[in-house]
């Protein structure tokens, strides 16, 4: 019975054993840069570094806040239309393109190709209408943009 109760304390001795190697390790690798005798000074650092942490993301709050006025006012919204405008001029090589903010404002522009001449017209997009005439191919572009985003 006593060789079962040494046998018992020699197994408790080795796991307090491992215990204690494992923690020296786990001890030595938080302190490892250091002398490990200043813990005063390490959690002064952390706390620095946490301080730095939080002027950052104060600075990163600050952009965003600007940035997203400028995104908003940023092309979201496209659409594109090919197409033949005059007889006898083939390939597709006329265009409408809109090009649309997240407000729906914008221009669209049409470039019609002809043999003899390329004319290019932009009109203005407010709320996704124009007060000037818009032509069946550029109504699809701007529908087209507002169906799909970038």
């Amino acid at each position: 019975m006593d060789l079962l109760y040494i046998y018992i304390l020699g197994a408790l001795i080795l796991i307090v054993l491992i215990w204690l190697i494992v923690l020296e390790m786990r001890l030595r690798k938080l302190f490892r840069g250091s002398d490990g005798k200043d813990i005063e000074g390490i959690i002064g650092g952390i706390k620095k570094d946490i301080e730095n942490l939080n002027r950052r993301e104060g600075d990163m709050e600050e952009y965003i806040k600007d940035a997203e006025p400028r995104l908003r006012m940023s092309v979201k919204h496209v659409g594109m239309i090919r197409y033949d405008s005059y007889q006898g001029a083939g390939g597709g090589q006329s265009f409408s393109i809109a090009l649309l903010d997240e407000d729906k404002h914008g221009v669209v522009v049409s470039s019609l190709y002809g043999r003899d001449a390329n004319r290019v017209y932009a009109k203005p997009i407010e709320s996704g209408e124009s007060k000037y005439r818009l032509s069946g191919e550029e109504e699809e572009s701007i529908k087209k943009a507002l169906t799909k985003e970038v």
